[in-house]
């Protein structure tokens, strides 16, 4: 697997999202009736530790809290006082490579150092408790994430419309990211999420898209979904062209770009914790 680097911009793929109506897959009221239920069995207490205040310090950041207001009124999530060194976007399709990337820089600032924000964290959570599906097996690349993948993608966009930033305060929280300098976003695939992160994390962000061609990740399993993959989850970031990298991963050697890749975000980290606060 290799992955040539580009600072210009980026060779975008060239599916484009279909205009669609997405409709509400649970209404407000039965939302709320049925977290009362799960109030009543106890199914959600574990992630009920605390009240939720996101930009109050000494909050439990390490679990997704299923917030009854959450269809309640529109509202803006504002991020928790604690900030990083440096949070680093990675965008790109399905099967291109982001995992991958986002392990080696792990192995290069160590997991005690490093938080990964998940924003799909959350979501799947979430839709497991309410559903009564397998969190782990959502949380894998088996088939059985994909059973329900569609739904679930359907709600997540309403709760964007109405709760700017919540997935990314939860991804936060899930993240365990207090008091660990790198952040990582191994997953932002949304324009309310990455605009989120950029409005609040002005100075901290830098962006980087992994690249692979269809042929490249269809031999990693990847088989076009209509509806996910000519949907927002997929398509909401093609037109931007101005990453700060952009990693092409055509299944190539990767001695040297990769080293490289990660050598570019080490140069970023120190290049921010050197500037005068």
């Amino acid at each position: 697997m290799s992955l040539a680097i580009h600072h210009s911009k980026s060779a975008l793929c060239s599916e484009r999202a279909t205009k669609r109506k997405y409709i509400p897959v649970i209404l407000e009221l039965e939302l709320l009736a049925e977290l009362q239920v799960a109030r009543r069995t106890n199914r959600d207490s574990e992630f009920r530790k605390t009240s939720v205040n996101p930009g109050t310090s000494g909050t439990d950041y390490n679990r997704p809290q299923l917030l009854l207001g959450v269809y309640e009124s529109s509202t803006t999530h504002k991020p928790p006082e604690f900030k990083p060194e440096i949070l680093v976007l990675i965008s790109g399709k399905r099967k291109s490579g982001k995992d991958y990337f986002t392990d080696r820089l792990i192995e290069t600032f160590g997991a005690e150092k490093t938080a990964i924000l998940r924003i799909a964290a959350p979501i799947k959570h979430y839709w497991s408790v309410k559903n009564n599906l397998d969190y782990e097996k959502m949380l894998g690349t088996s088939g059985y994430k994909e059973q329900h993948r569609f739904k679930m993608v359907e709600w997540s966009q309403e709760v964007r419309t109405k709760n700017y930033g919540y997935f990314n305060v939860e991804a936060i929280r899930m993240g365990k990211a207090e008091g660990k300098p790198i952040w990582i976003c191994s997953d932002i695939r949304h324009r309310r999420d990455y605009n989120w992160f950029r409005e609040f994390y002005p100075d901290l962000v830098k962006r980087i898209r992994v690249f692979a061609t269809e042929d490249v990740r269809k031999s990693r399993g990847w088989l076009f979904t209509p509806g996910i993959d000519d949907g927002p989850s997929e398509c909401n970031l093609d037109d931007i062209s101005d990453w700060d990298l952009v990693i092409t991963n055509n299944g190539q050697s990767t001695d040297e770009t990769i080293p490289k890749a990660v050598e570019t975000v080490i140069q970023w980290h120190a290049s921010m914790n050197s500037s005068p606060k």
